[in-house]
């Protein structure tokens, strides 16, 4: 979908009742944010060659026999590594971690510049 010259672009992902992420480009820039989801495989497309990705990183770790509705921060790192995003911010952090904690999680699995999503932040893409 088109506004102005943004295109968004919605994805049904994994969870344990609706949820979407969202792709938005402007003039070849791209941010992309998972919502609330598990791995799966609408959200490798939705961060594809992302600028910036924005994924929750919410469960500590997680039971394979239970299905996986959220990320750990793992996952958010072997997505942006997979997608090969520009950088990834880290959002969502349940409460058995901190926030520093997932973001070091996910970065040493990503090995690219990781941050965590922190309220009224500005974060400028390219």
């Amino acid at each position: 979908m088109a506004v102005g010259e943004l295109e968004l672009e919605a994805s049904a992902v994994r969870h344990d009742t609706e949820a979407y992420a969202l792709r938005a480009e402007h003039r070849g820039t791209v941010l992309a944010y998972s919502g609330d989801t598990g791995p799966c495989p609408a959200l490798d497309r939705a961060a594809a060659g992302a600028d910036l990705l924005l994924c929750e990183a919410e469960a500590d770790r997680w039971d394979p026999g239970e299905p996986q509705v959220h990320h750990t921060p793992e996952d958010a790192g072997a997505l942006a590594r997979r997608a090969g995003v520009g950088r990834l911010l880290v959002t969502h952090v349940g409460p058995t971690m901190g926030r520093e904690v997932a973001t070091e999680r996910a970065a040493s699995v990503f090995c690219g510049p990781t941050q965590c999503a922190r309220e009224d932040e500005r974060h400028e893409l390219p």
